[in-house]
């Protein structure tokens, strides 16, 4: 079975059972952070995925690692992840999570690319302008890429917006580089 499908049947039990307790927004929180986890720490990414450490081992760590910091249902979650030999599976089941999240609260991811970090107020009048542009409560993912020299490109689903320096200076060496004026 595919990574993908197991994740989700995970993520689908978390979700009926933080819906049952009535602590979704804290399963939320917690899961976001685990995800955030995986994202940035190759290690934690590496023990998850060994088939060298023992079971045992890894839920020893797990418990270190976020007991008193996650949900019990969380925590109890991962643990019995660990006691199935699925802690790979751990950064696949906190990403169908917040995707069925955002489906079931009808809330859509719009990535914002800049050079540099957004302020607050930058932030919070693209997020206002997008919520009114598609009628739908979105999140914004900040991407820094500062190879966009300037500017933001943005995309919603398959929208993408691209009003960065780069992509200006592009357009303009492709027109010059066409114009019937010059003569070689």
């Amino acid at each position: 079975m595919s990574d993908q499908r197991i994740g989700y049947r995970y993520a689908k039990a978390i979700m009926e059972l933080s819906m049952q307790q009535g602590n979704i927004e804290q399963v939320l929180k917690d899961i976001r952070m685990i995800h955030h986890l995986c994202d940035t720490s190759h290690d934690l990414l590496l023990f998850f995925r060994s088939p060298l450490i023992h079971l045992d081992k890894k839920e020893k760590v797990i418990k270190a690692l976020f007991e008193g910091k996650v949900s019990t249902m969380v925590l109890e979650s991962l643990l019995l992840l660990a006691r199935k030999n699925r802690t790979q599976m751990i950064p696949s089941v906190a990403r169908e999570f917040i995707r069925m999240y955002l489906k079931d609260h009808n809330i859509k991811k719009a990535f914002v690319y800049t050079a540099t970090a957004l302020s607050a107020t930058s932030r919070a009048q693209i997020l206002t302008q997008l919520n009114a542009l598609f009628g739908v409560k979105l999140e914004i993912e900040e991407i820094i890429q500062p190879e966009l020299i300037g500017g933001y490109v943005l995309q919603v689903e398959d929208k993408r917006f691209d009003g960065s320096f780069a992509s200006t200076l592009r357009k303009l060496k492709k027109e010059f580089s066409s114009n019937p004026y010059i003569k070689n």
